[in-house]
């Protein structure tokens, strides 16, 4: 090969790697871009979601007026309600051992 023949190579191979490294670039470059892109969907989702967490979480408050204990009148009711549970998941141990009882 003649000194030319390996220069015109050399350019070739030079200007396919530059233009392939331009390529490169670009896509990269479109990639993060679609990536930032993303993100700040994201991101204004994470701002709606907690927007209407705090919306609920206001409605929840408006719905349920504290009682005079500071407790809502929901949770109130919700803890009477386990309590009641309680006490007949209790009540009902009590027959279960008393029977156990009267079979000794």
């Amino acid at each position: 090969m003649s000194i030319i023949g390996w220069i015109v190579d050399e350019i070739k191979r030079y200007s396919h790697n530059a233009v392939k490294g331009t390529a490169d670039a670009h896509a990269a470059a479109s990639t993060e871009i679609a990536l930032k892109a993303r993100l700040a969907e994201l991101e204004a989702s994470q701002g709606v979601l907690k927007l209407q967490l705090a919306e609920a979480q206001t409605n929840v408050a408006a719905a349920a007026p504290p009682t005079e204990g500071g407790v809502s009148q929901t949770v109130h009711d919700a803890l009477v309600a386990k309590g009641i549970d309680d006490v007949k998941k209790v009540e009902e141990e009590l027959v279960k051992l008393q029977a156990d009882l009267e079979k000794c």
